[in-house]
């Protein structure tokens, strides 16, 4: 196909050769290629893609970067269910958020309705405290694995 366009765009090849040649900036050479191409309309590649749908023989043509595989709509349905499932699977974790939330309050309410006068311990600021600590264990942990250190290596 490449031979082809080159034979029916001869003008416009030699145009941007010149340019070429002449050291010419890409704007230039891309107006040399246009300037070549003005008088045709349709271009002869657009003729030829319009023919093929009309007489139902287009097909996408492939190139380099296209790989063996479903086509692109398989694709998109396999995308769209992962994320589907994904979404259904957040839902999940939301609800069981929300009843962990739930038998935490209850917990709380259970303990002071057995000692009125006992202390609340872990306050909403103080178990927010603790769940950052934790989170910054976490993460410091997962960069010493990453960087291949040991936690009693140092």
């Amino acid at each position: 196909e490449a031979v082809l366009l080159l034979r029916e765009h001869k003008d416009a090849f030699t145009a941007l050769t010149e340019a070429m040649a002449a050291n010419k900036p890409l704007g230039e050479c891309v107006e040399a290629i246009e300037g070549a191409l003005g008088g045709l309309d349709p271009l002869p590649a657009v003729a030829r893609a319009e023919e093929r749908r009309r007489d139902g023989t287009f097909d996408t043509p492939t190139t380099s970067l296209q790989t063996e595989g479903p086509p692109p709509s398989l694709l998109l349905e396999d995308i769209e269910k992962q994320i589907a499932e994904k979404r259904a699977k957040l839902d999940e974790i939301k609800t069981q958020e929300e009843d962990l939330k739930a038998q935490m309050r209850s917990l709380d309410e259970e303990s002071v309705a057995s000692d009125p006068d006992a202390k609340v311990v872990w306050d909403k600021a103080e178990t927010q405290r603790f769940m950052d600590t934790l989170l910054k264990a976490s993460r410091k942990r997962k960069a010493a694995e990453k960087s291949g250190k040991s936690k009693g290596g140092d």
